[in-house]
């Protein structure tokens, strides 16, 4: 798969399930909570890089890698602190992992599509 398109997708998920955390809070709390709007902004911002044109593609593949990369990193470290807790809420329990999981399969996808065009 097409890196850019993958980072898409990815940013995609990031973006629908912060719109699930936002609303979800609201339905709970009946406000909403800004922090569920980070992953959205980290999936507008690989958007926004996507559709971008670099001089040289080698920059936007190495800077969507390390935001990937990073936030992947956050959220997987958040996705093992929330799944055992029993008093999260499910919608947190569930679409952690999701966007831990986007991340990890993008960014191995990431890795394996720069050897295989470095080879080339």
């Amino acid at each position: 798969m097409n890196t850019v398109k993958l980072v898409r997708l990815h940013a995609s998920v990031l973006i629908i399930c912060s719109m699930v955390g936002l609303f979800g809070y609201y339905f709970q709390f009946g406000f909403f909570q800004v922090t569920a709007c980070i992953p959205a902004t980290v999936g507008m911002v690989l958007m926004i890089i996507c559709s971008m044109q670099f001089s040289n593609p080698t920059v936007k593949y190495a800077i969507l890698f390390l935001l990937t990369l990073a936030f992947g990193i956050m959220l997987t470290r958040m996705s093992i602190k929330f799944i055992p807790q029993q008093f999260q809420p499910l919608r947190k329990r569930i679409y952690f992992p999701v966007m831990a999981v986007s991340s990890i399969i993008t960014i191995i996808v990431m890795i394996r599509n720069y050897y295989r065009y470095r080879s080339n």
